[in-house]
């Protein structure tokens, strides 16, 4: 049966109802943005198979979270690009839950495997984790840093700030640097990145940052995403650079290159039907 559909409106500012072109200045980071504005609306029941989270532009109109959301959201005042996070998995917790690429819209929806919720037994989520919207690591092609094909999802993002956040919110975030994960033998990215608005994101731009401003998470991060499918009898993942973060340069480098993936393949129709995804 389904629940009670309750909309959620995720914005910077829940008072802001039209959205214009500002600067802002909020733990001395200075923002040129304009924040994506949209309600997510839930069906189906909790911890269940047949829960769903849509997501709905101000019209009301169905939109798609890999799609319709754009990938950014315009610069800080340094220049530095902000990023648009989709957060699917809020820190603390455990259940396995993405964006659908096949379902109509692409609602986010929990990961199952032999009809059963998938969970991450090895540990909780230490951070927000998530995707970039318009973005697409193919499987067909090869990744020149990892010399593997790419997984078929959207980039994921590893959120490390202080927010827990709620699953179906969209955040702006800044890139830190991009951790190179192979995982049964496909290249599967995260890119490490931070919440604009989090008290120390005016001071952390690079790996070494992070480490400075958040002593031993960086190892935290890596020990999690190379040991968490153990628990499943499944080998250690691997990482390309010997597993070390890269800057926020060489990640923003690997977003341009999923995001001109993902408009290669809204421009080939055959593929994305080769792939059964919702367009």
């Amino acid at each position: 049966m389904l629940s009670r559909v309750v909309r959620r409106r995720f914005t910077e500012s829940s008072s802001r109802v039209n959205v214009m072109k500002q600067v802002r200045s909020l733990h001395h980071v200075a923002l040129l943005t304009t924040p994506f504005v949209s309600n997510v609306v839930p069906s189906g029941t909790i911890k269940t198979t047949s829960y769903k989270l849509h997501f709905e532009n101000e019209q009301g109109k169905k939109i798609s979270p890999w799609h319709d959301i754009p990938l950014t959201s315009g610069n800080t005042a340094t220049g530095r690009p902000v990023y648009n996070f989709v957060c699917e998995i809020p820190r603390t917790t455990q259940h396995k839950l993405e964006v659908n690429l096949k379902e109509e819209n692409n609602p986010i929806m929990y990961d199952t495997k032999n009809g059963e919720i998938r969970t991450i037994d090895y540990h909780p989520y230490l951070f927000n984790y998530g995707y970039f919207p318009q973005t697409w690591e193919d499987p067909e092609v090869e990744d020149t840093h990892t010399n593997k094909i790419g997984d078929g999802d959207p980039i994921d993002v590893v959120d490390v700030g202080n927010y827990t956040l709620d699953t179906g919110d969209v955040k702006m975030v800044k890139i830190i640097g991009a951790l190179a994960m192979i995982d049964e033998g496909e290249t599967d990215w995260k890119i490490i990145a931070i919440n604009v608005y989090d008290p120390v994101a005016n001071k952390v731009n690079e790996p070494e940052d992070l480490e400075k401003h958040k002593p031993g998470l960086i190892s935290s991060i890596v020990n999690f995403f190379r040991m968490y499918k153990t628990v499943e009898g499944k080998p250690e993942n691997e990482f390309a650079f010997d597993g070390e973060i890269q800057g926020s340069e060489f990640a923003q480098s690997i977003i341009e290159e999923n995001n001109a993936n993902w408009k290669k393949l809204v421009e080939d129709k055959s593929k994305s039907s080769k792939y059964g995804y919702s367009m």
